[in-house]
């Protein structure tokens, strides 16, 4: 910066003249845009609230995006404001009403970031214990920085969703329900941003289908009433607790 209010931004292998005041608009609009190339930026439409920076995640944006329809969301001024994020620039929507990806042709952050997801999680599938914080911690990073602020809390849930009921907790088994996965996302950003410790939450696995069959055919044998927290440990106390009840004596 020299005295007459003049100044150059030195940028990667580049270095862009311009005045002092100038400085937050090229930063806006040139360096950002290929620093988080896959963020949520080009999201033009959204309001500047979005952005704001919270000191905690938001569990009521969280699981209005992990349950809600998108109907739902269009109705509460504090879920609408962040709708764009189910269409591109040009209003085509790449979601049906219950939020599942149906428009696989058009390129936005969120449906990039649903791919990656899903690649994350293919890859990790076999694993026997999939930590969230490390192998999901690209998506705090370039180039797609998400933040402390209610539209990223939004992007990750609707990324997430597909996977309620489809994952387990390491330690216990047990599935991983609506509000499972709610406490979930809120563990990680709590993790990546207020230096929170690991939880439970954040060790997950896959079943195996022998295990599945396994608890099927548990639940068939002793009649057991399935739910959305099934899981090995569940259908075992669940045999127990029915056990106890009918021949008045523990299992």
């Amino acid at each position: 910066i020299n005295d007459e209010n003049e100044c150059s931004i030195y940028y990667s292998d580049s270095v862009i003249p311009t005045s002092f005041n100038q400085i937050p608009t090229i930063i806006q609009k040139k360096i950002i845009p290929v620093l988080f190339s896959k963020g949520l930026d080009s999201y033009h439409s959204l309001p500047k609230t979005a952005w704001k920076s919270q000191k905690k995640p938001s569990d009521k944006i969280i699981e209005a995006f992990l349950i809600k329809s998108e109907k739902d969301l269009e109705k509460k001024s504090q879920t609408s404001k962040l709708t764009p994020l189910f269409r591109d620039n040009t209003g085509i929507e790449l979601f049906n009403d219950n939020l599942e990806l149906v428009n696989f042709n058009a390129v936005t952050p969120e449906s990039q970031l649903i791919q990656k997801v899903k690649e994350t999680f293919e890859t990790h599938q076999k694993d026997s214990i999939i930590d969230i914080a490390d192998n999901f911690g690209w998506i705090f990073e370039p180039p797609y920085g998400y933040g402390m602020n209610e539209v990223s809390f939004a992007a990750v849930a609707l990324a997430f969703r597909p996977y309620i009921g489809k994952i387990y907790e390491a330690t216990n088994g047990q599935i991983i329900s609506e509000l499972g996965m709610k406490a979930l996302i809120i563990d990680l950003f709590n993790y990546r941003f207020l230096s929170k410790s690991l939880t439970d939450k954040l060790r997950v696995r896959f079943t195996t289908e022998s295990a599945r069959n396994f608890m099927n055919s548990l639940q068939r044998i002793f009649d057991l009433e399935k739910g959305a927290d099934d899981g090995i440990s569940n259908v075992k106390w669940a045999m127990r607790t029915k056990f106890k009840a009918e021949n008045k004596a523990p299992l």
